[in-house]
């Protein structure tokens, strides 16, 4: 047992080592973001300052939080500028993130759609850079570089995790919803509720896991692979090396992935117990909240790129280190 964690655990220092040193790439990934952001902020800020301006309800917000004026905002508020609720900000962003993800495609709003789309296409050409970079960390290639000869091969690959994570979001969610449903029809012990309600959410998002493990993995195999081969060639025998290696290494692959995941958990619940709230209106609280936003979301971006940089480790780890049983 001790032989299985050996690996993963030097993969994690390994690609914790390979984070702290690509910093400047982590930093373009947060600032790409941030401007994304804003850009989308000021639809945000022209419908607030049109819905509150000199009125009552901007004087009352300046002292604490209106929900009247809210709920007249809320009720005609369109496109991004209904993303707008108290729990923007502070611990209510977390959880909003949890429930976004455990309600699925089904959450998202369809003027959303477009916006998603040009995250998901940026974050797929800079993985291309960061995977590249963990794999082959040379400082002789550019980072955007490495993104531009990498991005048309990591394109099909998000598609397909894209693709899976529909599937299990969707359809599969669905019946499982309808066989949850049926076998509690006649059952009011909200205990036997509760334990079809939990092994639900465990297998479905065991699902995603997986595809996740699998879409990661094959990202590692294409950037290892320096032959000038066909695109579509690459792509899959990297998915088919993925879903070897997951299954093969599926103890050390669980274990890594479950430590990267604790690191983000800790992180997560710093966040949550040290920001301050939204109804905490004073000069020093907004400042404080949105420092306290920004560290998080660039530590965000920082352990996706350690799960990156650990996966990349522990693939090396496996594939150029002399055959030994596990």
């Amino acid at each position: 047992m001790v032989k299985t964690l050996n690996r993963p655990l030097a993969a994690f220092g390994n690609g914790a080592r390979q984070v702290a040193r690509a910093w400047r790439y982590v930093l373009l990934a947060y600032a790409i973001n941030l401007a994304l952001t804003l850009g989308l902020a000021v639809f945000v800020q022209d419908a607030l300052r049109s819905s509150l301006g000199s009125s009552l309800a901007g004087e009352r917000m300046k002292a604490n939080w209106d929900s009247f004026w809210y709920a007249s905002f809320s009720a005609g508020a369109e496109g991004v500028a209904a993303s707008f609720r108290p729990s923007v900000s502070g611990p209510g962003a977390v959880l909003d993130a949890l429930e976004a993800q455990l309600d699925g495609f089904a959450a998202i709003d369809a003027n959303f759609w477009p916006l998603l789309a040009t995250y998901w296409a940026a974050w797929s050409f800079l993985s291309a850079g960061f995977v590249s970079w963990f794999v082959v960390p040379d400082r002789r290639v550019g980072f955007l570089a490495r993104a531009a000869g990498l991005f048309g091969r990591f394109l099909p690959i998000s598609l397909v995790g894209l693709c899976g994570y529909a599937a299990i979001l969707g359809p599969i969610r669905s019946w499982a919803d309808t066989l949850v449903a049926s076998r509690l029809r006649q059952v009011s012990d909200e205990r036997v509720h509760f334990a079809w309600t939990l092994g639900e959410y465990l297998f479905l998002w065991t699902l995603v896991v997986l595809v996740s493990l699998v879409i990661d993995y094959a990202k590692v195999f294409v950037a290892r692979k320096t032959d000038a081969s066909a695109a579509a060639r690459v792509v899959a025998l990297s998915f088919g090396a993925a879903v070897r290696f997951v299954a093969r290494r599926l103890a050390s692959v669980a274990f890594l992935h479950g430590l990267i995941g604790l690191v983000g958990l800790l992180l997560m619940v710093f966040y949550v117990a040290f920001v301050p709230g939204a109804l905490d209106a004073t000069a020093a609280a907004v400042f404080g909240t949105f420092l306290f936003g920004q560290v998080f979301v660039l530590s965000r971006m920082a352990l996706r790129c350690l799960f990156y940089a650990s996966e990349a480790a522990l693939v090396a780890e496996f594939a150029d280190a002399p055959r030994t049983k596990e």
